[in-house]
């Protein structure tokens, strides 16, 4: 399973097994089915596979086998087979809107919830009246919803983009401290820009072989209209690869993630800094409504303006973070709750910005009428600066509280998002002491 399998699992345990053979066929017709059938409905899944593929073997065209199946494979975990055995129904049949149920109940097991959505309302479309409309109009407004948050896998394709477009006041851009009334912060609007494309030559979600090979590509960009503002201007770029797998560990569903990534970046249009680093990410479901998430990573950056005493204030050197989070999934997935820690270690050229960083965070995703979707965060961060030059220590501790209002537009995957961060830093040192809001608007396109 993936991190998008995880979010689905508490709204797929709807296999309902309506319509799936015909009643009006008698028992004592023996129908190629029956034998398969019954075993599925006692939950001996392995056996009605088993049954289902004697049977297959002397009536190949028979709709019925070929959705029970289906069924048993989505039930055993083996989705991918199951979707493939459900398109041959289809294929065989395409009139038959219990076929077309039961592809896009296995499409949404997998994670491909776009697809199953298209399915699921052409169903509600031509069969209005049928079981399956019925059965489809309880599942859909939560899968939509799931699309609309979420960059979900389609057969079609094996890559995504999403664009982002928006604008940012920001009361306190070049971050200076709240105790020098001769240089107060300064405020500023401006735009700001993303992009970001992920393609995935070899996609568990597709593919048999039960893993994800890939790459992304991402820049971000803003842009400020104040021309004394320009050296704040900046551009990131950085490109990511991935490998992923996703499994079972006895009843444990798990997905791992092993990655390496570089990022560029250039303040004023010039060359800013430059990283490099590798990491881990491995999610474990315990429970349907909770997923843990651990993370390491090691990131070595290299500054290209470290000043005269590189030796006391180099930033170049190598941070690694350990990070973990615990998600609870409640109301049908319409409440996601969020807990984790940090703990970073930056070992620079420079003692002065040597550091132990612990920082604690919790976010809330609500769901609301309307489409309307509520976000906020809560992320405190300790920064212990242990050889800090020229006084002995200098620890700072920085409060984050962050919300975001977002809802689709005329289209699913296109939306609006309202957002609003303030942040204060407090420190030993008392130029490192500030008072910031960010206000902002955007427009966020997946495709």
């Amino acid at each position: 399973m993936t991190n998008l399998d995880l979010r689905l699992a508490p709204y797929l345990l709807l296999v309902v097994v309506l319509g799936l053979v015909p009643s009006s066929v008698r028992a004592d017709e023996a129908a190629p089915w029956q034998k398969a059938g019954e075993l599925m409905k006692a939950a001996e899944y392995v056996a009605g596979l088993e049954e289902a593929d004697r049977a297959l073997a002397e009536h190949p065209d028979d709709l019925v086998l070929l959705r029970i199946k289906g069924v048993c494979l989505m039930e055993l975990g083996r989705e991918d087979e199951a979707v493939a055995v459900l398109r041959r129904a289809v294929e065989k049949d395409p009139s038959s809107i219990a076929s077309w149920y039961y592809l896009a109940q296995a499409l949404a097991y997998r994670g491909s919830v776009v697809e199953a959505v298209e399915i699921l309302r052409t169903i509600c479309k031509k069969a209005p009246d049928s079981d399956y409309a019925q059965l489809a109009r309880q599942v859909l407004p939560d899968l939509e919803k799931l699309v609309t948050v979420t960059q979900t896998v389609q057969d079609k394709r094996r890559w995504n983009v999403t664009l982002r477009l928006g604008g940012e006041f920001d009361d306190n851009v070049p971050a200076r401290t709240k105790n020098a009334p001769a240089s107060p912060p300064i405020e500023s609007f401006r735009l700001v820009t993303s992009a970001y494309l992920e393609a995935r030559p070899l996609d568990q979600n597709i593919d048999s072989l039960p893993l994800t090979l890939g790459g992304g590509y991402s820049i971000y960009q803003s842009f400020h209209e104040r021309d004394s503002l320009s050296d704040f201007d900046l551009t990131s770029q950085s490109v990511r690869l991935f490998a992923r797998h996703a499994g079972r560990c006895g009843p444990v569903p798990y997905g791992v993630e092993v990655h390496g990534e570089f990022s560029d970046a250039q303040l004023g249009g010039d060359s800013f800094s430059t990283a490099w680093g590798t990491g881990v990410n491995l999610d474990a479901q315990w429970l349907e409504w909770t997923v843990t998430t651990l993370q390491y990573k090691v990131l070595w950056s290299d500054f290209a303006k470290d000043g005269l005493a590189a030796r006391l204030v180099s930033r170049d050197g190598m941070d690694q973070t350990v990070e973990i989070t615990q998600t609870f999934y409640a109301l049908s997935n319409q409440l996601v709750m969020a807990a984790g820690y940090m703990f970073r270690h930056s070992a620079t050229e420079g003692a002065t910005f040597e550091l132990d960083s612990h920082g604690a965070n919790a976010s809330v995703q609500v769901a609301l009428p309307w489409k309307l979707r509520f976000a906020t965060q809560f992320h405190y961060q300790s920064d212990d600066y242990t050889d800090f030059t020229p006084a002995p220590t200098r620890l700072d501790d920085v409060f984050t509280v962050s919300v975001a209002l977002s809802r689709p537009l005329w289209r699913e995957n296109l939306f609006a998002e309202a957002t609003f961060a303030h942040t204060t830093a407090d420190s030993t040192q008392s130029f490192a002491e500030l008072e910031r809001n960010v206000f902002g608007l955007a427009i966020t396109y997946a495709y």
